[in-house]
């Protein structure tokens, strides 16, 4: 189990970092909008629109550079990600959805996206709520926190129940 739970953080933190060469990252410059093939890119939120975009290319599997996802009906349509695609991505074949640069979610935005089928990459969340604990520990699919700097005795003990892979420091 040590060892999944390793190779996974390896892949996790190989996609965060880019992968040499691949320009299936795409990264903001400037605020600018940017057509990279894959997902035209407006700012650090994401926004409805920017998940449609994404729906319509879902094989790419994650967002890099987005810090914000305050819209439900983004949220909404992005759980929706490995349902739509066969719970597949080019990434890794249990359609996971790697929002691993949103340092700071709303409880309903965790329980919307909570509803992912699949793995969901929240390495970027720094602290969370007990509610968002109870809401995660919930997830169907392998989950990574491994960002989490802050993290009570009661939130360790209530993401221990989660019944797939889950990924974070203690």
């Amino acid at each position: 189990m040590r060892y999944i739970n390793l190779l996974l953080l390896l892949l996790c933190f190989t996609i965060s970092i880019g992968c040499g060469g691949n320009d299936k990252n795409p990264k903001i410059e400037n605020k600018k909008a940017i057509d990279k093939g894959d997902i035209k890119l407006n700012g650090k939120e994401i926004t409805l629109e920017v998940a449609k975009q994404f729906m319509r290319k879902p094989n790419l599997g994650f967002f890099k550079g987005y810090t914000v996802l305050k819209d439900p009906s983004a949220a909404s349509l992005l759980a929706r990600h490995g349902e739509i695609n066969g719970g597949k991505t080019a990434i890794i074949q249990d359609g996971t959805l790697f929002l691993d640069d949103l340092p700071k979610l709303s409880d309903e935005i965790v329980l919307i996206l909570s509803k992912q089928k699949g793995g969901l990459v929240l390495s970027g969340l720094k602290e969370i709520s007990d509610k968002q604990a109870e809401i995660l520990s919930r997830h169907q699919g392998s989950l990574n926190l491994y960002g989490l700097k802050n993290i009570s005795d009661y939130q360790k003990k209530t993401l221990q129940k989660h019944q797939d892979t889950l990924i974070i420091k203690y």
